[in-house]
């Protein structure tokens, strides 16, 4: 359904920006994976969350909320 599971490393512990920049080459996309898995803290993201990263293609189907 468009979705991939990143479970989070030590290395991107709290740096959704940083997975973000893995998953689509753009660290500003960080607040998809943040309103998408409901995160209220994105700067609190431990080491072996499993997060849900929506596929790049799919991203038009989630509204901004910047907008």
């Amino acid at each position: 359904d468009g979705l991939l599971d990143y479970v989070v490393t030590q290395a991107d512990e709290n740096r959704l920006d940083i997975i973000a920049y893995k998953m689509y080459g753009k660290a500003a996309l960080y607040w998809v994976i943040a309103y998408f898995n409901k995160l209220s803290d994105p700067l609190n993201v431990p080491e072996g969350t499993l997060l849900q990263i929506p596929l790049l293609q799919s991203l038009s189907k989630y509204p901004n909320p910047l907008y």
